[in-house]
């Protein structure tokens, strides 16, 4: 019985800290949309893709999109930072996992692998946002549900972008 205990939670506790890029290793997600509502296959260079409706993923509008977008450069930073998993006491460094939410939208940046960095303006990621709102939330969406999709950013394209729905916390709390 006490076996039982240790051996779950030491399944457990690795997940409840795992980052959704590290849930699934590469060799097991056959596609970079394989698992709602985010899981980035490293083995494809796909500059964006949208997501496909699937179970679990909830829709989003491009103006909470939008909104979240512009938390990522409130203060219009041009220089260039470096972006990454591991600690750093880099100046100009930003340590991810991050997400910005707004409304029903969350943007969710991240490394796929703890030891890559790429350096890259606050500047590219926005507008690297931006494009991920337009072409998978905003008018040009091909799909009606507007799943939002995945992008990689930056010189070495280490960064990925991953922007999804999700219940309106708002709307919930009014419900």
């Amino acid at each position: 019985m006490h076996s039982c205990n240790i051996v779950c939670y030491l399944l457990a506790v690795p997940l409840a800290y795992a980052t959704p890029l590290h849930l699934l290793s590469p060799l097991q997600t056959p596609s970079i949309l394989a698992s709602p509502p985010f899981t980035v296959n490293t083995t494809t260079s796909i500059p964006d893709q949208c997501y496909e409706p699937k179970p679990g993923r909830l829709p989003t509008t491009f103006r909470d999109c939008q909104h979240a977008a512009s938390q990522i450069n409130p203060d219009h930073e041009t220089k260039s930072f470096t972006f990454g998993r591991p600690f750093s006491l880099l100046p100009n460094y930003i340590k991810l996992p991050i997400s910005y939410r707004h409304g029903t939208c969350i943007v969710y940046l991240d490394m796929a692998h703890d030891t890559d960095q790429d350096s890259l303006t606050l500047l590219e990621v926005g507008r690297g946002t931006l494009h991920l709102a337009q072409e998978c939330v905003g008018q040009q969406a091909e799909s009606a549900l507007r799943l939002g999709g995945i992008m990689s950013v930056g010189p070495r394209k280490l960064l990925y972008i991953v922007m999804f729905g999700r219940q309106d916390q708002v709307a919930a709390a009014d419900a």
